[in-house]
């Protein structure tokens, strides 16, 4: 049987943020029906790599966390409405700039200013964990499930921040010894425990939005 589809990727979807949302992806889903379009090819959801492409991307299993919906983060009181404002006076700025194009994504000028907003959000998300026990356990459960790529994932991400490339090729290409590579993790990462647990929060608030969006 014959059915309609389209190839359309989240960064396709010019929203308020310049990129495309997780939300502006469910607020598309209508149109999609309307136009009884049945599949929807999305491409790859990824975190980025060379040259801001997903095909070079650092993980197979994470997701890109510039596609998380801010609206809906200070819905969750996870964002400040002053920041949130400040945010998008800025995109509004960006827009009347001279050689600003809709027709493509700047974006390492969302990383350089929407990467703050994200991990403030990730901070005041541990916060609210410590009064919430329903949300932590939430929380737990989604990091014990994907373990198997996650705690390695925020590692990585945060020692490549850092530009320590030498750190990160000791570390997850040591030796097969499981204890010698234990011991040098620890060492590795001591002082940025905090840091990579945000780092998991994000990519907690990212599957959440995601799972909205499948749903």
């Amino acid at each position: 049987m014959r059915t309609l589809g389209t190839l359309l990727h989240i960064t396709s979807l010019y929203g308020r943020d310049l990129i495309g949302t997780l939300k502006d992806a469910v607020e598309i889903l209508d149109t999609l029906k309307k136009a009884h379009i049945a599949v929807w090819q999305m491409l790859p959801i990824c975190p980025v790599g060379y040259g801001a492409s997903p095909y070079s991307s650092p993980s197979l299993f994470a997701g890109n966390i510039m596609f998380i919906d801010l609206d809906l983060l200070l819905e969750e009181g996870l964002l400040t409405k002053k920041l949130h404002q400040s945010y998008f006076n800025m995109i509004e700025e960006r827009k009347n700039c001279k050689h600003f194009s809709a027709e493509h994504v700047d974006y390492s000028f969302i990383c350089e200013n929407k990467i703050p907003l994200l991990l403030e959000c990730a901070s005041n998300f541990l916060a609210k964990l410590k009064d919430n026990s329903s949300l932590k356990i939430e929380y737990e459960t989604f990091c014990e499930k994907e373990n198997y790529w996650l705690d390695a994932h925020a590692t990585f991400t945060v020692l490549s921040q850092d530009k320590n490339m030498k750190e990160i090729i000791a570390l997850f290409k040591a030796s097969n010894d499981t204890t010698f590579k234990e011991e040098k993790k620890n060492s590795t990462i001591e002082g940025r425990e905090g840091q990579i647990e945000k780092e998991k929060v994000l990519q907690f608030l990212f599957f959440r939005q995601w799972e909205t969006l499948r749903q």
